[in-house]
């Protein structure tokens, strides 16, 4: 398969690293409308989103990810792509995906992560390093988990959210959409849509 990476910051970086360690892929180059760089890792700036369709056509493009950790950048490119080439997951061989989790497109998976029985994973999901997600979990779509975020069984965690750095979540609550969890927060209650909860126990930032 021949990828094209979209973005040429640090997460770009990152999934590069990991597209060489875990899959058979030739990367093709990155796209980022704002880089000051021409190549990453050696490989080609290849232009802006603008010129998708004739980078396609040239490069004989097949897959692409979308290495951009702002949520809203990042899905609205990933739909808008995915009508012309097909979303890549990648994988880590250093993580724990149980054969009884289901796992949506365009996932993107770090070392160290344990994804336990019975977890269902969305479209466009970043789970990164050491994260810890129990049985029965559910996981919606466009969301980040950052590393060290521990969460306990039967949690449901709604689109758009993102879990800030070593935060946990307690068994069985509901994360509503769009909801941002600090870092180190402890949840223990259901959130409520379009907030920021922060500290231990967790509460809405004022």
């Amino acid at each position: 398969m021949n990828v094209i990476i979209f973005g040429g910051g640090g997460q770009a970086k990152e999934t590069i690293d990991l597209i060489e360690e875990n899959l058979d892929a030739n990367i093709l180059g990155f796209i980022d409308n704002n880089t000051q760089e021409d190549k990453i890792f050696g490989y080609n700036y290849l232009g802006q989103d603008k010129d998708l369709n004739l980078i396609i056509k040239s490069h004989k493009a097949t897959h692409f990810y979308v290495a951009i950790g702002d949520l809203n950048t990042r899905s609205r490119l990933y739909l808008l792509v995915k009508e012309k080439l097909k979303p890549l997951s990648i994988i880590s061989k250093n993580a724990v995906v149980s054969k009884h989790s289901k796992l949506g497109e365009h996932v993107l998976i770090y070392p160290g992560v344990v994804v336990n029985a019975d977890v269902s994973i969305g479209n466009d999901v970043l789970i990164n390093t050491n994260a810890s997600i129990s049985h029965e979990v559910k996981i919606g779509n466009h969301i980040n988990i950052s590393p060290g975020v521990q969460i306990a069984g039967k949690v449901q965690i709604g689109d758009f959210s993102i879990v800030g750095l070593g935060a946990s979540i307690k068994e069985k609550v509901k994360i509503a959409q769009n909801s941002f969890i600090g870092a180190g927060a402890v949840v223990t209650n259901d959130t409520q849509p379009n907030n920021t909860y922060i500290g231990i126990p967790a509460k809405v930032m004022q």
